[in-house]
């Protein structure tokens, strides 16, 4: 397969020489000098490659260059990267998602822009500081990373449910409680049958559904959190046990929707749409966009009314949401590239403002006009939108600054969802972007048991009480203590800190 795959990429590389030569050739005509060819391989993000992108030649011309894209998508891209990284064959420039280039910068194929990014003032400016940290291998950088804001998540209720039984949106955890209580058995839609539950999934990932009880503990599944001088593996530790006992209860009252332990995220948002379930944890886009636009609640449910729940607090006075990854992707430049300063230049005028309006949004006047309410697309602007083509590069180096602020001004009816999910709380990972040997090897097993785990807990499989101890045990036995300590003895290493675990 790894013979395969390195064919197959050789002869996408046979058809970009053809390219070039091309190219050169035309600009050896033309008396210009020699273009530079750039190949780039890049998650697709839902967009296509368009033969002579008008958005691409500004930038082609700008730079003397010729862009051969090459688009995968998630799955394809997961499963072609490590085949190219192996090859040696790179691509001059790739987008690597959150902090998979931990998973390749050992094999020393990317190239050091330490002594280099330096010169370049727009990525200076623009690249925020904690992400050269976070993104960098043994004190060196090996890319360029984007950045996005990283509260994402808002817990959502039926405000008319509430409104029909006389209830207030919930604060506490004790309240959160009595709330789910009545919109399961007070008849929350008034159609005199018993057919709601209080809280249901929209996720497919378990844990996410009930992000806001842990951080009414204090911590996160899957997290490592700092506690003054000390660092709590939330999935070991008390909280998460008192955490899961609330959860048990909820199911073994009938609370809960025995089936958002093990539904498909679809059959989930299907009975938020019809109506069945009063609360779900989700990205700040699934009310206004995904049930709204998407799925057409308001025509199925035209009653349905949606409302923002603030994070829970808890027990002890703790609250938050799970912060997402402050690093969304990192622009990666092969080692063995001839064209790293055009490449660098490119970069820098992508990031700036200029570059990145282009990117974004067009040509002005073409794609988009200024308006009194902002920057808005032209109709042609928004077919070549809805073509998938025109912001094909916007997100190679990403600018939250600029999209996001947009996004709300053009969406007003969105904007309470994406600003509430930045201003509310969250709970970040102490170990952010610190991907050892260990964490590469156990991760996926414990991640794994971890899951399972949680499921039989929560259905009463397990005994909170009985099973506790052996589950710990197993947990640090089957490798997340041995990628705990990989991970702290970085931290303390590269903060130079001395903190411990507490548990």
């Amino acid at each position: 397969m790894k013979n395969r795959g390195k064919f197959i990429f050789s002869f996408a590389f046979l058809a970009f020489a053809s390219a070039l030569a091309g190219a050169n050739g035309k600009a050896e005509a033309a008396g210009q000098s020699e273009v530079h060819e750039i190949t780039y391989v890049s998650l697709d993000a839902g967009r296509i490659v368009k033969k002579d992108n008008p958005i691409v030649a500004v930038y082609e011309e700008k730079f003397n260059m010729h862009l051969n894209m090459e688009l995968l998508d998630g799955d394809t891209l997961k499963q072609k990267i490590p085949i190219i990284v192996a090859s040696g064959d790179l691509p001059d420039l790739m987008r690597l998602e959150n902090y998979d280039i931990f998973d390749y910068v050992t094999q020393d194929v990317f190239l050091d822009l330490t002594d280099r990014v330096g010169k370049y003032d727009n990525i200076m400016e623009h690249v925020d500081p904690r992400a050269w940290d976070l993104t960098a291998y043994r004190g060196k950088n090996y890319c360029i990373p984007s950045t996005n804001y990283t509260g994402k998540y808002t817990t959502n209720i039926r405000k008319d449910w509430l409104d029909n039984l006389n209830l207030d949106i919930p604060e506490t955890l004790d309240e959160y409680y009595d709330v789910l209580k009545a919109l399961t058995f007070d008849d929350p839609d008034g159609n005199g049958k018993d057919d709601t539950f209080g809280l249901g999934s929209e996720y497919a990932e378990r844990f996410m559904n009930f992000m806001n009880i842990f951080g009414a503990y204090g911590g996160m599944a899957g997290f490592n959190v700092i506690k003054g001088d000390e660092i709590v593996t939330f999935d070991i530790s008390d909280e998460y046990r008192d955490a899961m006992r609330f959860i048990h209860r909820l199911y073994e009252e009938g609370i809960l929707d025995p089936e958002a332990l093990i539904q498909k995220q679809a059959q989930g948002r299907e009975k938020l749409v019809q109506s069945k379930i009063g609360t779900f944890n989700g990205w700040w886009s699934i009310v206004p966009q995904v049930l709204t636009v998407n799925l057409k609640m308001p025509e199925i449910a035209p009653e349905a009314e949606w409302a923002m729940v603030p994070p829970l607090t808890g027990p002890k006075g703790d609250s938050g949401m799970m912060q997402r990854n402050l690093v969304c992707y990192t622009a990666v430049i092969s080692k063995k590239t001839r064209e790293a300063d055009t490449i660098l230049d490119f970069l820098d005028y992508l990031i700036s403002d200029e570059g990145t309006w282009l990117a974004f949004l067009g040509k002005e006047g073409e794609h988009w006009v200024q308006t009194d309410h902002g920057k808005v697309r032209t109709e042609l602007g928004q077919k070549c939108f809805e073509e998938k083509w025109l912001d094909v590069l916007h997100q190679t180096v990403f600018r939250s600054d600029i999209n996001l602020p947009w996004y709300c001004e053009q969406n007003p009816s969105k904007a309470p969802y994406v600003i509430k999910a930045q201003e509310w709380g969250t709970i970040p990972e102490a170990f952010e972007g610190i991907v050892t040997k260990e964490y590469q090897q156990y991760n996926g097993e414990v991640k794994k048991y971890t899951e399972e785990s949680f499921i039989r807990f929560i259905m009463g499989d397990l005994s909170l009480d009985d099973d506790w101890n052996e589950y710990v045990t197993q947990w640090k036995s089957r490798g997340g203590e041995a990628v705990r300590q990989s991970q702290l003895a970085v931290y303390n290493g590269n903060k130079g800190t001395s903190l411990s675990f507490r548990n």
